[in-house]
């Protein structure tokens, strides 16, 4: 996973968290894109 890919999934991670509730579930997605 190169920066690029990175910063592409965070956008679509950011996406997500604002179509739906935050919770622990968005810290768990965040962590596995930020791997």
């Amino acid at each position: 996973l190169d920066y690029c890919d990175l910063r592409r999934n965070a956008k679509l991670v950011a996406q997500a968290l604002k179509d739906r509730p935050p919770r622990i579930n968005d810290e768990i997605i965040w962590r596995e894109v930020t791997r």
